[in-house]
């Protein structure tokens, strides 16, 4: 299960992701990028599921489309055709089901948009092969009551109130509810036919890629990483304060410190 996280506001959106590829028995294979950057159309994507069409989708809406805008509102139905392709070719399997994130600028109304596609016959909420657009923040899989209403809470990280989207720093609350998503153990039977064993696992590891996406490009990196190694099952860090760390958060605690510093400097 991809972690895949979308923060939009009007000037810029985040799109943050995690980085593990396991066998369906969770154990890890490698590391690698599940979003991908689509620069000539200031869009970037991401999948839940099937990830080799990852790289499928980036290239040929590389070249199929002329802006997001285009994109847009064509998607529908160019994702409609490939659904009916895929279904008659291979048929639907939990393992080959498709959740497409797509974020991008639309010239047309001066803002960021992202839009959600899923393929996935049962067990979701949503709009099954439809183009549906994401409003504010889409979190998944969503933690846990405790870890979003206690843990996430006790950092200062959980998101609540109506200017929650317009205060969401991608350091301060996103890499938080990552390790939450992290510390979520999943039951294989939970899962689909695809993924074997009785032991829960975790899905949400190696790194996180933050891509961001504003009128000004798309920009992508790292911020985040953990200690996962290939061969094994991911094994999340129970929850604490201190767990939550990285170069960012060190440089950002520093910076206050700075400011602290300066200030009370003035005022003495």
């Amino acid at each position: 299960m991809t972690a895949i996280n979308v923060f939009v506001r009007p000037d810029r959106a985040f799109l943050m992701t995690d980085g593990a590829f396991y066998l369906p028995d969770g154990h890890i294979v490698g590391f690698g990028n599940k979003a991908m950057p689509i620069p000539n159309l200031n869009a970037a994507i991401a999948v839940r599921g099937l990830q080799k069409v990852v790289a499928e989708f980036a290239l040929d809406f590389s070249i199929r489309y002329r802006s997001f805008d285009d994109l847009a509102a064509r998607l529908q139905d160019d994702l409609s055709e490939w659904q009916d392709l895929r279904a008659r070719d291979a048929g639907y399997t939990s393992w080959a089901d498709v959740d497409l994130y797509v974020v991008g600028w639309s010239d047309d109304e001066q803002r960021v948009k992202a839009l959600n596609f899923m393929t996935r016959a049962e067990g979701t909420d949503y709009a099954v092969g439809e183009v549906e657009q994401i409003d504010e923040f889409t979190v998944g899989p969503y933690p846990s009551g405790e870890e979003w209403f206690v843990n996430l809470r006790s950092l200062g990280a959980s998101l609540e109130g109506d200017d929650a989207v317009r205060r969401f720093d991608p350091i301060r609350h996103g890499i938080p509810i990552m390790e939450a998503q992290r510390r979520m153990m999943v039951d294989p039977a939970d899962m689909g036919s695809a993924f074997t064993g009785t032991t829960p696992i975790s899905l949400v590891g190696g790194h996180i890629t933050l891509t961001e996406v504003s009128k000004d490009g798309v920009s992508q990196r790292v911020v985040h990483r953990w200690a996962d190694e290939p061969g094994v099952p991911i094994e999340p860090e129970p929850f604490q304060k201190s767990a939550i760390h990285s170069p960012e958060l060190d440089r950002a605690a520093a910076k206050r410190a700075r400011k602290a510093a300066k200030l009370a400097k003035v005022a003495a």
